[in-house]
């Protein structure tokens, strides 16, 4: 019987191409919107890091959820 959904690398795929907009999308609102609004004081590099945690966080998030719809949706 042929296997449904997605593979594994194929859901790695889709999860890291959703991340790398994700970064660049938070990056953006961080540096555009949240410090001008708050009126913060950071570095590029406090933005880097601060968005380099969540996306790593998401992308675990994004491909355990991909992998278990397609467990449980066969």
């Amino acid at each position: 019987m042929p296997q449904s959904g997605q593979k594994k690398r194929d859901s790695l795929l889709e999860s890291v191409c959703n991340q790398v907009l994700g970064v660049v999308i938070a990056l953006a609102v961080q540096v555009f919107v949240i410090v001008p609004v708050w009126d913060l004081e950071l570095t590029i590099y406090d933005n880097l890091s601060v968005t380099a945690i969540f996306s790593i966080a998401s992308l675990i998030r994004s491909y355990v959820l991909r992998r278990l719809f397609n467990i449980y949706t066969r």
